[in-house]
């Protein structure tokens, strides 16, 4: 993080960019190895289809998000009452 945004390397090849993406991709899964393989299918293709949107865009899902919540301003839910309003 550099004055609180997201610093994103930069790579003179896409090896590079590939290696570094698998290793903190590894370090994520290692964090959370269950929370991956619990995600519901629904969800899965969800995910899955945000991504394939962001294809021509060069952006990854975390930018996307980054993004909506700066820009969006969505209020937050509140976990504790159903519906999560």
């Amino acid at each position: 993080m550099v004055r609180g945004k997201r610093k994103q390397p930069t790579f003179s090849i896409h090896e590079q960019a590939l290696a570094f993406k698998r290793k903190a991709d590894d370090e994520i899964r290692a964090k959370n190895p269950l929370a991956l393989a619990d995600i519901a299918l629904a969800t899965r293709y969800s995910v899955l289809n945000a991504l394939e949107k962001l294809k021509p865009y060069s952006a990854t899902l975390d930018e996307a998000v980054d993004f909506f919540i700066k820009h969006a301003k969505p209020p937050k839910a509140c976990r504790d009452v159903p519906g999560g309003h």
